[in-house]
């Protein structure tokens, strides 16, 4: 199934206080963004909640406010 669209759906009303997230290495570019920005339509995350995105080492990753 499309993760993604789960999460943006969330039909099951889940709220988690930590999400882990694991996907493939070999997923297409922009998975990360399109993935946090479901948890957050979806309503996913509780308040102070936590998200861990696995990615591989060779990726790299800058953060932006």
């Amino acid at each position: 199934g499309d993760a993604v669209a789960f999460c943006a759906e969330n039909a099951a009303g889940i709220a988690a206080d930590i999400i882990i997230v694991d996907p493939p290495y070999d997923v297409a570019a922009g998975l990360l963004e399109k993935t946090l920005h479901a948890i957050g339509t979806g309503h996913m995350l509780k308040p102070n909640g936590l998200v861990l995105y696995e990615i591989t080492r060779c990726v790299g990753f800058v953060a932006s406010a």
